[in-house]
């Protein structure tokens, strides 16, 4: 087959369901990028391995798991992480709408520290809600060997203002 990109985003994947959608999409084929998003939350956490597992010696090298208000692992990103640490050699890591908490972010900061293939990668609509975190993690990111930080529209927004109005003076 020469499937290289699926989108299966917002489908829900039960679990009785998954072995057969890995045979049908994975076996045999080059696919490169999977984008999932807005399926799978944290109690799902199991699902989500056993698709991933089926991935792992595939030679993915992206990854979408966006999520949203429904949809997400905030406050147990680590469980996600888990997960994407199966898939070896992955270059692109989207993890837009997670609502990635302040705690999240020392777990997700710890995970692409060691990752070494990582190069592009995205967290936009979080749940930080301290400008000085926001700005802590951030920091943290941009200093570790990624070379491509996705803008985050929706937090920039959300923490100071369209205009940047609500941005608080540190003096």
């Amino acid at each position: 087959s020469s499937l290289c990109e699926l989108d299966w985003s917002g489908n829900h994947l039960f679990n009785e369901d998954i072995n057969n959608f890995a045979k049908y999409f994975f076996n045999g084929t080059k696919l490169k990028y999977l984008q999932i998003d807005r399926i799978f939350n944290s109690q799902q956490a199991d699902d989500l391995y056993n698709l991933l597992y089926q991935l792992s010696d595939k030679g993915l090298l992206a990854i979408s798991f966006g999520g949203s208000s429904e949809t997400n692992f905030s406050g147990n990103l680590k469980s996600l992480l888990r997960s994407i640490e199966l898939l070896m050699n992955l270059h692109i890591l989207r993890l837009d709408g997670q609502k990635i908490t302040e705690l999240d972010t020392v777990a997700l900061v710890d995970y692409l520290k060691v990752q070494r293939t990582l190069n592009d990668v995205s967290f936009d609509d979080t749940s930080i809600n301290d400008q000085q975190r926001f700005f802590d993690f951030y920091r943290d990111v941009c200093n570790l060997d990624i070379d491509a930080v996705g803008r985050p529209f929706k937090d920039l927004n959300r923490l100071f203002g369209s205009d940047l109005s609500m941005v608080i003076n540190p003096s």
